[in-house]
């Protein structure tokens, strides 16, 4: 009785056992499921690495870029000045365009990059060189990426702001903060001096807003403005730039709440006292159409 007892449960274990392990092997292969990453976007660059090294999410940088037919973005491969095109064009959000007439003269309508290119040049944010001509298929340099991101970024503001909010005061145009502020900004960098007269105001711009931060080595920073742009490099710089636009929140328009003495005389000469508020940014008073002295 007692051996058969023994077997008896035994018997009724074994499938309770059974049960235990499938489910266990099931749960297992659920949890593993469950865990699994996404693939990343491009096969030479993964995610991760977009954020540690530009500080960018992939998807950020797909807003801004296609990747090659064949799965890779070539982060490290230079950047033609028709790519950049259509990488600002498409991460500005810009419409692009499709004249009948080129502007450029080797920029036909047949051309890839063409509405990319005349979507820019109609926005301001694209220009070619004087002789008429744009060069799609030639790299593009540091420098000259820099005063095109730093010519759209500060229009930007002054469309948002009217001006530019600089360290020192506020100014009306970029070339009026750069004769003020801008080479304090270029002289941050053992190289800033090399950088064209053409690209400084933009360059100097972009560093100030922190969008262009340079290279470190040592103690020393560079800006290698001769240096040609990397796919990734360019797409980074575009969503800063982007990032940044999207930060400008318009001045609130000025406003009078006190004048004293609130009447004079006809012939002037009266002093006045204005108080209010948002006066950030105010150049000039008149009354009636008379400018103020201050």
């Amino acid at each position: 009785m007692r051996v058969g007892c023994m077997h008896k449960r035994s018997l009724l274990g074994a499938p309770l056992l059974i049960a235990l392990v499938v489910m266990g092997l099931l749960l297992g292969a659920f949890s593993f499921a469950s865990v699994a990453q996404a693939a990343d976007r491009w096969t030479d660059i993964t995610d991760d690495q977009w954020v540690q090294i530009y500080g960018i999410t992939a998807a950020e940088a797909a807003s801004a870029a296609d990747g090659y037919t064949d799965g890779r973005f070539g982060p490290f491969d230079p950047v033609t000045r028709g790519q950049f095109a259509k990488m600002a064009v498409d991460g500005f959000a810009i419409a692009t365009a499709n004249p009948v007439t080129p502007t450029f003269s080797d920029t036909p309508r047949n051309s890839t990059f063409y509405i990319w290119v005349e979507g820019g040049v109609r926005a301001g944010v694209i220009s070619g060189y004087q002789d008429g001509t744009f060069r799609p298929f030639n790299t593009i340099a540091r420098q000259q990426c820099n005063n095109i991101l730093g010519s759209y970024l500060s229009g930007e503001e002054i469309d948002s702001r009217q001006g530019i909010q600089g360290s020192s005061g506020f100014y009306p145009s970029l070339a009026a903060w750069f004769a003020a502020e801008g080479e304090a900004q270029l002289s941050q960098f053992a190289d800033g001096s090399s950088v064209l007269t053409v690209h400084r105001p933009g360059t100097a711009y972009l560093i100030m807003r922190g969008v262009l931060l340079g290279s470190v080595q040592g103690a020393v920073k560079y800006l290698s403005p001769a240096n040609t742009l990397a796919r990734a490099q360019a797409v980074a710089m575009i969503v800063r730039t982007r990032d940044v636009a999207s930060s400008f929140a318009p001045i609130p328009v000025p406003t009078v709440t006190l004048l004293n003495p609130a009447q004079g005389t006809v012939d002037g000469g009266n002093q006045v006292v204005i108080t209010g508020t948002n006066f950030v940014g105010v150049t000039s008073v008149t009354f009636g159409g008379n400018p103020v002295k201050a």
